[in-house]
């Protein structure tokens, strides 16, 4: 039999990997565990799909060496998640004595390294923070439509 000249191309577009969603660029996270204030964030991943992050992260790094001052690392991944990750904060999230405080890099970083030096509770909220910001799965959104109809649709097709 001979090879057709126009030979169909596989196109797999229609499947998706379980747990596989869109990627999205930024998403929205919540510091949790301060009094007074929720401080809602949209952020850029704070990982390697991040260059702007994650290149000064790996210097930052390696700088540190041997020598792990935990404190100080910390301190410098905030400073480049404030710089690098967040783009912005919901109006009203985030307060100081005079009122809510308008987003920027520097409140920002006043934000982060006050939460850091208040409590070993910060502290944990900044962890968790980071932690959010460097999972790739952060940054998928479920198409929960998309898998409702395919498990309708096959649903379907066993019920035939």
């Amino acid at each position: 039999m001979a090879r057709s000249e126009t030979a169909r191309v596989a196109d797999f577009s229609n499947i998706r990997v379980k747990g596989e969603g869109r990627v999205v660029k930024t998403t929205t996270v919540t510091i949790d565990g301060l009094e007074g204030m929720t401080p809602v964030l949209t952020c850029k991943p704070a990982n390697e799909d991040n260059p702007r992050f994650h290149n000064p992260w790996q210097r930052l790094v390696r700088r540190q060496g041997r020598r792990i001052d935990t404190k100080e690392l910390r301190i410098g991944e905030m400073d480049l998640i404030a710089k690098h990750c967040v783009v912005g904060w919901e109006e009203g999230s985030v307060v100081d004595a005079n009122g809510p405080l308008p987003f920027s890099v520097a409140n920002c970083q006043a934000l982060f390294r006050m939460i850091l030096e208040r409590s070993a509770r910060g502290r944990e909220a900044i962890d968790a923070l980071r932690d959010q910001l460097g999972d790739p799965m952060t940054f998928v959104e479920d198409d929960d439509e998309d898998d409702a109809g395919g498990a309708a649709a096959l649903e379907d097709q066993a019920g035939n």
